[in-house]
């Protein structure tokens, strides 16, 4: 059954990508420049681009992916505010990431 949304209120979309720039299949730079700058100020939104990953990064196992992906999820599915921790303030470049582009803090 789908998630109830109460009469009258907003649908709101928000928004992670996870984006590898060794993917030959589909340009980092194709997917998250334009589109990226284009959402919604208001809408909660990330991208999280790893450092020499691939296209198919998201379906290998990878401790990165797994923080970020199940952090978003709990917090904008469950509402679990406690997972803000975690996506802000926006994680910096490191050894596995190479950007994270998003807004904080979140409103939903």
């Amino acid at each position: 059954m789908p998630h109830a949304r109460p009469e009258g209120a907003p649908r709101r979309c928000h928004r992670a990508r996870v984006l590898g720039p060794s993917g030959w299949w589909c340009p980092v730079r194709r997917v998250s420049g334009g589109a990226f700058q284009r959402l919604e100020v208001r809408r909660e939104v990330a991208n999280l681009e790893l450092n020499g990953a691939s296209h198919f990064a998201p379906n290998l196992p990878d401790t990165t992916i797994a923080k970020y992906s199940i952090s978003w999820l709990k917090r904008f599915i469950d509402n679990d505010t406690r997972y803000e921790q975690f996506l802000c303030p926006l994680p910096q470049p490191s050894s596995t990431i190479a950007e994270y582009r998003g807004n904080c803090p979140h409103t939903a």
